[in-house]
């Protein structure tokens, strides 16, 4: 075992779950880029539990979390292999009933896998037919409460995908529109 994968290991098996280990986590694997590895298969105990974090209510904070600094450092071949499977998953977790704070950061995270997810040809191509198709009504659909965070990401995806997002231009403008006038009534 590499010297990277043993530390991860280790610190995988530690990680508590709580705030005050997620925050140590994170740190250590920004600090030594941890995540920053040529093979999908060096970090899949890792990807395994972002994945099942994020299917249970219990760990969803902490894998969004996660997920975020995974992406942040994987590579072309962690991103293409996964990235479909993370957009299903984001998009179930903003589908459905979560706190607006969940929401939020499920929007944030999807921000940011558009944009990491348009630099290769043809998971971008994935992504746009496969993807944003159900993606975009989902973010147009949001509770008031977590509408900023859900135009931020649309916002993301017109930035990296514009012809797909084209049809939701109008809607997002009438969405901003009407929300920007409902405050000065």
């Amino acid at each position: 075992m590499e010297g990277r994968e043993h530390v991860l290991s280790v610190l995988t098996k530690n990680f508590e779950g709580n705030l005050r280990s997620l925050v140590d986590f994170r740190q250590i694997v920004d600090e030594h880029k941890l995540y920053n590895t040529q093979k999908a298969s060096q970090i899949q105990d890792e990807i395994s539990k972002i994945n099942s974090g994020l299917n249970a209510a219990k760990s969803r904070v902490e894998s969004l979390v996660l997920l975020n600094d995974l992406l942040s450092q994987c590579s072309t071949e962690t991103l293409s292999q996964y990235a479909i499977t993370w957009t299903r998953l984001l998009i179930q977790i903003i589908k459905g009933y979560a706190p607006a704070s969940i929401h939020r950061l499920a929007c944030c995270v999807l921000g940011s896998l558009a944009e990491k997810s348009s630099t290769c040809p043809e998971l971008a191509r994935q992504v746009a037919l496969d993807s944003l198709p159900h993606l975009i009504p989902a973010l147009l659909a949001m509770k008031e409460e977590s509408l900023e965070a859900a135009l931020y990401c649309i916002g993301k995806c017109m930035q990296f995908y514009p012809g797909p997002c084209g049809t939701f231009k109008v809607i997002t403008f009438y969405i901003i529109y009407f929300k920007h006038e409902s405050e000065y009534i």
